[in-house]
């Protein structure tokens, strides 16, 4: 399915990391210095990761890749914590992905995950452009 994902630009990287901590989804991880996708089904491509990076190494590119799966990425997010998990839920809330958002609810209530919801429930919205 074409979808948009980021793309990274290994040239520009310096590895500094502020990407992957933007990544809520946990799609990015520093491999030999530099940063690396190591999934498209964890991008959700709304760009978190863009506004982090100092060198404009990333961008958002359409192209054909593996839908996205809030499933997989709460799972693979879950043990880092309720303040990741709603870091999470609150970029898809800001970014109007209320299928995905409540997928992600789904899954808690499903897995016993309690999360306190009203800790994002205040604040203005972000346009619903990349993050960046």
């Amino acid at each position: 399915m074409k979808r948009t994902v980021i793309k990274i630009d290994e040239e520009l990287c310096n590895g500094c990391g502020n990407c992957v901590e933007g990544c809520h989804e946990g799609a990015l991880q520093l491999i030999n210095g530099k940063a690396v996708m190591i999934s498209e089904l964890y991008c959700d491509g709304l760009g978190a990761c863009i506004g982090d990076c100092p060198v404009g190494a990333i961008e958002l590119i359409e192209k054909e890749a593996e839908p996205y799966d809030e499933v997989a990425v709460m799972e693979r997010i879950s043990p880092k914590g309720e303040k990741v998990i709603l870091a999470h839920l609150k970029h898809l809330r800001d970014h109007d992905q209320i299928e995905w958002f409540n997928q992600g609810i789904d899954w808690c209530i499903e897995n016993g995950i309690k999360t306190d919801l009203t800790k994002i429930a205040v604040g203005a919205q972000k346009p619903k452009e990349a993050c960046g």
